[in-house]
């Protein structure tokens, strides 16, 4: 599996607005629906925290559809942090880390090449403490 890492810098191109991609309920307004969480994630007002009120470590996730070999962008609008950092997992058959997420306030983005079909996509705190406002994977 080859893994393209962007320079993880402030992605700007999609402005404000979550863009168009295979997550469902990327932008949190109905709740949880579609995710699986343990730990301290949570979603209050259509924003996904993480917080030491609700534990700071633990999992967030989805299984969404992926192609072999296609490339993907991983997007998503950080509101607040305050510490800590991200991790972005895939779950193949060896359950490898993908990449660590940019800490910005702002769109971030990491670029990856799908070595497999129906990824699961996971977000973990690693004492993260701060706010997401929208995550969403679109193809290349």
């Amino acid at each position: 599996m080859q893994t393209v890492y962007s320079s993880i810098e402030p992605f700007l191109s999609f402005g404000s607005s979550i863009p168009t991609g295979i997550i469902n309920n990327g932008d949190f307004t109905s709740d949880i629906t579609g995710w699986n969480q343990t730990g301290g994630w949570t979603v209050i007002n259509g924003q996904l925290t993480n917080s030491e009120t609700y534990g700071a470590n633990g999992f967030f996730y989805q299984t969404v559809p992926t192609v072999a070999g296609r490339t993907y962008t991983l997007s998503y609008k950080i509101t607040e942090y305050i510490s800590g950092g991200i991790g972005i997992y895939y779950d193949n058959s060896n359950g490898s880390d993908l990449a660590y997420g940019e800490i910005t306030v702002g769109i971030n983005s990491i670029t990856f090449v799908a070595g497999t079909s129906n990824y699961q996509v996971s977000l973990k705190g690693y004492s993260f403490v701060g706010t997401l406002d929208w995550l969403q994977i679109t193809s290349a």
